[in-house]
């Protein structure tokens, strides 16, 4: 039986590159986050 509640979705991708910094950003970055990750991490 379908749910009567709303589904929410938040997007958003960001990017900021230089060929200069030595921070490498791995694959975890852009693993989706669910939940109470999305609200701890802004």
């Amino acid at each position: 039986m379908p749910s009567s509640r709303p589904v929410i979705a938040i997007a958003g991708l960001g990017i900021e590159s230089s060929t200069f910094s030595p921070a490498r950003t791995d694959a975890p970055a852009f693993h989706p986050r669910r939940g109470d990750d999305v609200l701890t991490r802004y």
